[in-house]
């Protein structure tokens, strides 16, 4: 749990601005968005998921979080426009390039906290955009969709890279 702590206080830090920030395939863990909930009050934190029953309990759970039914695979872009940042904790590694296109479209950064014992499941390519990023005890990728654009601008705030 101390590196989500990390992982929130690295994303309130970078992203403190942010009108809108989104996790994608939340589940059932809403532990991150809670905690984003607390740290940036003014900012919404929405929480997307294909399974009814997962929207259902975030709701039930996490009144501060907007918690929406959505499809990775075949996304409602209108919840995401707006975003600075989209993120997903241990996807499944066959959905990281979806979420990677959906943050393109939308013009938002993507964070990807994954299983670290199956990142072999998805390359995250420095060619590609991908960054590795290390704050504390938070170790991520991160994906910018234009340098210059959009999001969390200088990096400056996290510690070393891998």
């Amino acid at each position: 749990m101390l590196d989500l702590w990390d992982l929130a206080r690295f994303i309130a830090d970078n992203y403190a601005g942010a009108a809108r920030i989104a996790e994608l395939m939340i589940g059932r863990s809403p532990w991150l968005a809670m905690a984003l909930s607390g740290l940036m009050p003014s900012t919404e934190i929405l929480a997307t998921d294909i399974d009814p029953g997962a929207i259902a309990s975030i709701k039930s759970l996490c009144p501060r979080i907007r918690a929406e039914l959505d499809d990775l695979l075949s996304p409602r872009i209108e919840l995401y426009e707006g975003a600075d940042l989209l993120y997903a904790i241990r996807p499944p590694p066959e959905l990281i390039p979806y979420a990677a296109e959906l943050a393109k479209r939308v013009r938002s950064d993507l964070l990807i906290r994954p299983y670290w014992g199956e990142e072999a499941g998805f390359h995250f390519e420095r060619r590609m955009g991908w960054m590795p990023q290390k704050h504390r005890s938070a170790r991520f990728f991160l994906l910018r969709p234009r340098s210059g654009e959009r999001g969390a601008g200088d990096m400056s705030k996290a510690s070393d890279m891998f």
